[in-house]
C-alpha cells in the first residue's frame, strides 16, 4: 500500500509561503476580518481585530538558522508593528529556535508593552497536518483536481438524466471530495426539478473572497437611445454605489470570468446582473423634518435606515417610515460628501390605523411650499433643507378618515388594517360609528325590531302616550339594545345604544291582543316595523333609570 506524506517542504518561494500561511491563519481565526499591509520587511503581515485590539502576525519564510541579517529583518518588522500599538505580535516562520535564538528573541521582545510570541517549524507542521487541504491546494495541484472533479459533476448530470437511483449518495461523495481540495471556497451542489446540477461557491472564512477574488472583466456598447442611456446609468450606479442593476445582453459585448476551480471562462455576451457588497451594520434611525417657508417646524417622521450596499464612490441605503408608505433611497457620495435622496409614497398604508395616523398626517403637509431635511437622532443634519416641488399627495379628508378608523377601533377594541378601498355604505357606517363614539346623536334608518315585555306593560305605554297600540296606531318608541357597525367586512360592537323610533307600529298586533285577553302579565314577543316613516335617532348608552332589556331581531 502506498503512503502519501502530508509533510511540507518549507524551502519554497517566499510569496507562496506567505499566501499559504495567511490562509492557515484565517482558518485559525474564522470570525476575524483580515487586513494586509500592516508593515514588514519584504514579508506579508497579517492582522486581525481581536477582542483586546489588533493582533499582528509577521510571516517570514526563513529556513535553517537565524543569521544576523535575518535577525535585523525581524527587528525592523517588530519596530514597525510597535507603531500600530497592537494587542499582540507573533512571528511565524519554519524554524524551531535553538536556546541561543530563544534568548535573542526574548531580549528582542522584552521591552514590548504587548504580548509577543513566535510559531516555529513544529507548530507549522502540526497545523498543516490538521488542515491538509491548504498544502494540498498550494503544493500538490489542488486547483487542477477541482477541475477534474467538475468533469465528474458533468458525468453525474448525465447519470441523473438516465435515472440512477444512487444520485444523492454520489453527489454527497463529490461534495466531500470538493470540500477537501480548495482552501478558499466550499462547493455546494443542488439539483433542480429539471435534473440540472448547479454548483455554487461559499467562502470558507471571512475574507476568503479577498484572498482569492472572483474577477469579472466586461465590455459594453451603449447606444445613444433611451434604453442605452438607462442601462449605462444603471451600470454606473452599480459600480459607484453598489446598486442592483441588470444589463441586457444586447449591451454586453464580452464577459471574461476568472474564478476558482476552472469555473471562469470567456463569453461573447449575456445578460449581466450586478449587486453591490452588503454593508454589515445594524439598522439606525433618522428623522425627516418638515419646515414651512419661514423655516419653522411643521412635523417630523422617523425613518429606519436598513440594508446598505457599497461601491467605489460611496454607499446606497434604503429607509422607510414605520408603515412602509414613505420609502427612500439614499446615496452618499464620499468623494463629494453629498447625499442624494429619492422617495416614493404608496397609499393606503397596510397597517393598523393607529400606526398609520402619524404617517398620513405628516404626508398631508409633505408638499409645496414646505421643505424637508434629514436629521440624525443626535440632531445633526445629514443634508440641507430641500424644497418640495409637488403638492401633498394626502388630503386632510384622508387624515380625517384614518382618524375615524382609529377612534372607532379603539372604542370597540376591534383592530384590523386599513382597507384598500371603501364602499359608500362602508363610509356611511364609519362616519356614523365615529360620531356615536364621540357622544353625538345621529339619525339613521331602521327596518324591524323585536322586543320582549309584559303585555299589560305594552298597554300602559300606549295609554301614557294617548296612543292605542293594540289598534295598530303608530307611535314613537324608545328602544334600547346592543348596537354594532359593519365596515369593510368587519363587525364592530359599539355597545348599548338608545334608538328613538319616530314612528313604529306593532306588526303582530293580533297575537298581542290574544295574549292580553288571556293573561296581561305574561311576557310576549313584540315585533315592530316602521309606521309613517323609518327614521330614528341613535345615541350610545341608555336613558337614566332604564332597566329592561331588548334584542334586535
Amino acid at each position: 500500500m502506498g503512503y502519501r506524506s502530508s509533510a511540507v517542504e518549507w524551502d519554497m518561494d517566499p510569496h507562496l509561503y506567505e499566501r499559504m500561511v495567511a490562509v492557515l491563519l484565517n482558518y485559525l481565526h474564522p470570525t476575524a476580518h483580515r487586513t494586509d499591509g500592516a508593515g514588514g520587511d519584504g514579508g506579508k503581515d497579517v492582522s486581525f481585530p481581536g477582542p483586546a485590539g489588533l493582533e499582528i502576525f509577521e510571516l517570514k519564510s526563513f529556513t535553517g538558522r537565524m543569521t544576523p541579517a535575518r535577525r535585523r529583518q525581524v527587528k525592523r518588522s517588530l519596530d514597525r508593528a510597535t507603531q500600530l500599538k497592537p494587542a499582540s505580535w507573533c512571528l511565524v516562520l519554519p524554524i524551531d529556535f535553538t536556546p541561543q535564538e530563544e534568548a535573542w528573541f526574548a531580549k528582542l521582545t522584552a521591552g514590548c508593552d504587548f504580548a509577543s510570541d513566535y510559531h516555529g517549524l513544529t507548530w507549522l507542521d502540526a497545523q498543516m497536518a490538521q488542515y491538509p487541504v491548504i498544502s494540498g491546494y498550494f503544493l500538490q495541484g489542488g486547483a487542477d483536481k477541482v477541475v477534474e472533479l467538475l468533469k465528474e459533476v458533468a458525468a453525474e448530470q448525465a447519470a441523473l438524466s438516465a435515472g440512477a437511483p444512487d444520485l444523492v449518495e454520489r453527489l454527497q461523495r463529490l461534495a466531500r471530495r470538493a470540500d477537501e481540495i480548495d482552501p478558499f471556497y466550499r462547493f455546494a451542489f443542488a439539483v433542480d426539478h429539471g435534473g440540472r446540477i448547479s454548483l455554487s461557491l461559499v467562502p470558507r472564512y471571512a475574507g476568503a473572497e479577498k484572498d482569492r477574488p472572483i474577477m469579472v472583466t466586461t465590455s459594453f456598447a451603449f447606444p445613444d437611445t433611451p434604453d442605452g442611456r438607462q442601462a449605462k446609468e444603471s451600470l454606473e450606479a452599480a459600480i459607484r454605489y453598489g446598486s442592483e442593476a441588470t444589463i441586457p445582453a444586447s449591451f454586453v459585448t464580452a464577459i471574461s470570468v476568472d474564478a476558482p476551480a476552472g469555473l471562469g471562462g470567456e463569453h461573447s455576451g449575456a445578460e449581466l446582473f450586478l449587486k453591490g457588497v452588503a454593508v454589515r451594520e445594524p439598522e439606525f434611525k433618522i428623522n425627516m423634518v418638515l419646515l414651512d417657508p419661514g423655516g419653522r417646524h411643521v412635523g417630523s417622521l422617523p425613518l429606519t435606515v436598513g440594508p446598505r450596499t457599497a461601491g467605489i464612490a460611496g454607499l446606497e441605503a434604503t429607509a422607510a417610515d414605520p408603515t412602509g408608505s414613505l420609502r427612500c433611497k439614499l446615496r452618499m457620495d464620499t468623494e463629494s460628501a453629498r447625499l442624494n435622496l429619492h422617495y416614493e409614497i404608496e397609499l393606503p398604508p397596510r397597517c393598523l390605523p393607529a400606526l398609520a395616523l402619524p404617517t398620513v398626517t405628516f404626508l398631508s403637509d409633505f408638499g409645496s411650499p414646505n421643505s424637508f431635511e434629514l436629521v440624525l437622532e443626535s440632531g445633526d443634519a445629514l443634508m440641507p433643507a430641500t424644497a418640495i416641488e409637488r403638492p401633498a399627495m394626502v388630503s386632510r379628508e384622508y387624515v380625517d378618515l384614518v382618524s375615524a378608523f382609529q377612534r372607532v377601533q379603539h372604542r370597540t377594541h376591534t383592530y384590523f388594517d386599513l382597507p384598500d378601498s371603501l364602499t359608500e355604505e362602508d363610509y356611511r357606517e364609519l362616519i356614523e360609528a365615529d360620531r356615536l363614539t364621540q357622544g353625538e346623536v345621529t339619525e339613521g334608518r331602521w327596518t324591524r325590531v323585536s322586543m320582549t315585555m309584559e303585555a299589560g306593560r305594552l298597554i300602559e305605554l300606549g295609554t301614557a302616550g294617548n296612543v292605542d297600540l293594540l289598534a295598530g296606531e303608530a307611535a314613537p318608541i324608545l328602544y334600547v339594545g346592543e348596537f354594532e357597525s359593519r365596515i369593510a367586512g368587519h363587525r364592530l360592537p359599539l355597545g348599548t345604544c338608545t334608538q328613538t323610533l319616530r314612528s313604529a307600529v306593532i306588526e303582530n298586533v293580533a297575537d298581542i291582543r290574544a295574549a292580553c285577553a288571556v293573561d296581561p302579565t305574561q311576557t310576549v314577543d313584540v315585533r315592530l316595523q316602521p309606521g309613517s316613516g323609518d327614521t330614528c335617532l341613535l345615541q350610545l348608552g341608555e336613558p337614566p333609570g332604564f332597566g329592561s332589556t331588548t334584542t334586535v331581531a
